[in-house]
């Protein structure tokens, strides 16, 4: 019966770990620069096929990105039925000329997944809230206090994870597709950053090549704009955890024996 219980406990305690280890939240650990949190009076850009954007990080801690955290928004608070999330990391080439009309920007494709919302490949939840603009870098549409909500992606325990390297700097890209209930396409907007980091985000729509990203609300458009996600460690396993409960019944056996 001891053991019976046990087993249970250990069982329980899955199931109370599993969903918190989806999400990331503000003092989570993090293998990046730093996180770049939402902000709560940004933007909203763009990202849909194929509209991609991508913004850059530099690793703080060698080993596999199995963790993608980002926050995103739908244009007007609208709704949404399903979405794909499309994921690139490229290599980093950085601006020749340094400092100046120059930036920097994704280079090769390192690796990229694929996630579908249908088969719960990632899960998203409510963040906060903010009135934000909405912008399409493509053609240049502006609409100011368009929504409010702000969304948190989390995609964990990726498959076959990219392994990235302590101190070099790479390109994190998305691309969201997805309908409404009336299978209408939802116009998704990946959020603004609070914090920036090096060279200004960037966009890429219909193979055109790469160009930066200004706040659309600055009438000298020289004001970066930076994207808020954030990469995290490998979190705390349910095997791990499994293991630990097991650990405990040969404890308990032990001392019985």
């Amino acid at each position: 019966m001891r053991y019976a219980a046990a087993i249970m406990a250990v069982g329980a305690a899955l199931t109370i770990a599993g969903p918190a280890l989806a999400e990331w939240d503000p003092g989570d650990g993090h293998k990046m620069h730093y996180p770049q949190l939402p902000d709560p009076q940004g933007w909203g850009v763009m990202v849909g096929d194929p509209w991609i954007l991508a913004d850059d990080w530099t690793c703080g801690k060698s080993g596999s990105v199995s963790e993608i955290h980002f926050w995103f928004s739908v244009q007007g608070d609208g709704a949404y039925d399903w979405f794909n999330i499309n994921v690139w990391i490229h290599e980093n080439i950085p601006d020749p000329d340094g400092p100046g009309p120059g930036f920097s920007k994704p280079g090769d494709c390192l690796w990229s997944g694929h996630f579908e919302s249908e088969n719960d490949e990632f899960t998203v939840r409510s963040y906060g809230s903010g009135e934000q603009g909405f912008y399409d870098p493509v053609f240049g549409d502006v609409y100011a206090s368009d929504h409010f909500g702000i969304l948190q992606a989390n995609i964990v325990d990726i498959p076959d994870p990219f392994v990235q390297t302590e101190g070099q700097t790479y390109w994190l890209a998305l691309s969201l597709w997805g309908e409404d209930e009336g299978h209408n396409l939802v116009p998704f907007a990946w959020k603004t950053s609070l914090y920036g980091f090096e060279d200004a985000a960037v966009y890429d729509a219909f193979g055109g090549g790469w160009s930066p990203l200004f706040d659309p609300g600055d009438p000298f458009p020289t004001e970066q704009l930076d994207l808020a996600f954030v990469i995290a460690p490998e979190p705390v396993t349910l095997s791990l955890l499994a293991l630990g409960g097991l650990a405990l019944l040969r404890r308990k056996r032990g001392r019985r024996a």
